[in-house]
């Protein structure tokens, strides 16, 4: 009996300490990017990709990290950088686009054609912005690193995307 007390109390912390951690706790140390996958920690191979798509130049926006401003024909748009080090190394990316609705529509309508149009679709989101307009949004992850095919395709989805929402935004 004296032994299943020893092990009970050598367990009983550790078992709490394990009881306590947050299960959806991130592990502290990221995977690190293969050398000849892509990702987000330099702007380059992500402008160089949408101009494979159209027009498209990066620049700093306020707080010092990457963005591109580019553009599939006639539809301009941005490729936001997200979870930078003072600029660099970047983990996510964020495609926007607005339209302007050339009528007053109402609100609650809005509301319905954008819930319709989100829930048809796979890849981007419509959403309503504060000054009664619509965006288009698309969040993409490029932690770890993917290749440039799969970039390629991501380009690809937001190409059809943005497509499908201008001819959406058209016909509100």
């Amino acid at each position: 009996m004296p032994l299943i007390r020893l092990i009970c109390m050598c367990l009983l912390p550790s078992l709490l300490i394990a009881c306590a951690a947050d299960p959806f706790a991130r592990p502290k140390t990221p995977v690190p990017t293969p050398a000849a996958l892509v990702d987000a920690s330099e702007p380059d191979p992500i402008s160089d990709m949408a101009w494979r798509y159209g027009e498209a130049r990066w620049a700093r926006d306020q707080l010092g990290d990457p963005i591109i401003h580019a553009s599939l024909g006639q539809a301009p748009y941005t490729i936001e950088f997200f979870g930078c080090d003072q600029g660099r190394d970047c983990k996510d990316l964020r495609f926007v686009a607005h339209a302007n609705l050339g009528e007053q529509i109402s609100k609650q309508k809005l509301v319905w054609q954008v819930s319709d149009w989100n829930r048809e679709r796979r890849f981007g989101k419509a959403v309503m912005t504060e000054d009664g307009g619509l965006c288009l949004e698309m969040n993409v992850t490029l932690q770890g690193g993917v290749t440039r095919q799969n970039l390629d395709m991501t380009f690809d989805w937001w190409r059809v995307a943005l497509s499908e929402f201008h001819t959406f935004a058209s016909e509100i």
